[in-house]
């Protein structure tokens, strides 16, 4: 009977040993099973913002919100701020993607710059067409500060639009997300 013993504990014993010096072996793909017809598609969805005071929407990516709308005064003027991008309500430096809605033709272009950055070269402004929009665009940045932003401007029916949307982490400007661009 002490015999048995001894053969199952050195039984157990090398199955555990084979175990371990296993779990350093490359891994073994899993068998195949057949896809979970409940689960979400692992590909990348984007959902549709939609500005109601902007008249316009964008295709963010995922796992992007907005907050907003925040009233900023410059000058005389207002305009309102919207952040958008990841968890944008507690995120809300450079990194976050900004959309900036003025309803009085108060405010200039040229004067929404100069109040983003006061020691910034002089922005230069170009213009442009985005998805068949008249755009003006400008960057901000550079000189002294340590970061370059892209910004786009909308004027429509006496209301100027801003949009600086870009990547969280290297500001670089998201084209794909302009190019999803649509206005009413």
């Amino acid at each position: 009977m002490r015999t048995w013993r001894i053969a199952a504990i050195s039984g157990v014993l090398a199955i555990l040993l084979a175990g371990c010096a296993a779990a350093g072996a490359a891994p073994v793909d899993p068998v195949p099973t057949a896809p979970d017809l409940a689960s979400p598609s692992t590909e990348e969805v984007t959902e549709r913002y939609v500005n109601h005071e902007a008249k316009l929407s964008l295709a963010l990516p995922q796992g992007w919100d907005s907050a907003g709308p925040f009233p900023v005064a410059v000058g005389s003027s207002t305009y309102n701020l919207y952040l958008l991008g990841p968890d944008p309500s507690t995120k809300a430096g450079p990194g976050a993607s900004r959309l900036i809605v003025a309803a009085d033709e108060a405010l200039t272009v040229e004067a929404f710059l100069e109040s983003q950055c006061f020691t910034c070269p002089p922005a230069e402004l170009t213009t442009s067409n985005l998805n068949g929009i008249k755009v003006q665009r400008a960057t901000l940045g550079s000189g002294g500060v340590p970061f370059v932003i892209e910004w786009i401007f909308l004027e429509r029916d006496g209301r100027l639009t801003g949009l600086s949307i870009h990547d969280p982490d290297t500001l670089e400007t998201l084209d794909d997300v302009l190019q999803s661009l649509r206005v009413e």
